[in-house]
């Protein structure tokens, strides 16, 4: 759970093939403005308002982006009052 440690992140999303072909999805949030569920769903997940998941198959790269897109047009979605929103997205890769 580092990157919840770090300054200024909200929304997180980890993904992680536990085998060839196999993904778990991880959505995370610090704040209570979200509820990461929604974009969990799309994908066939579900979960908690600040911790949600889904497991899917196929190439990790391929997916990344949808899920990317999903999460980013969720979040520009909603109406977050008083405050600046910007959408910043790091990928890291081991």
């Amino acid at each position: 759970e580092y990157l919840a440690l770090i300054e200024g992140v909200e929304v997180y999303v980890l993904l992680k093939e536990k085998e060839k072909g196999k993904i778990s999805v991880s959505f995370r949030t610090r704040t209570d403005y979200y509820d990461m569920s929604e974009v969990a769903r799309e994908f066939g997940g579900g979960g908690h308002t600040k911790a949600a998941g889904c497991s899917l198959e196929g190439d990790i790269h391929s997916w990344r982006g949808q899920i990317l897109e999903a999460t980013a047009r969720y979040m520009m979605g909603k109406e977050v009052k008083g405050q600046e929103r910007f959408l910043k997205v790091d990928f890291w890769e081991r």
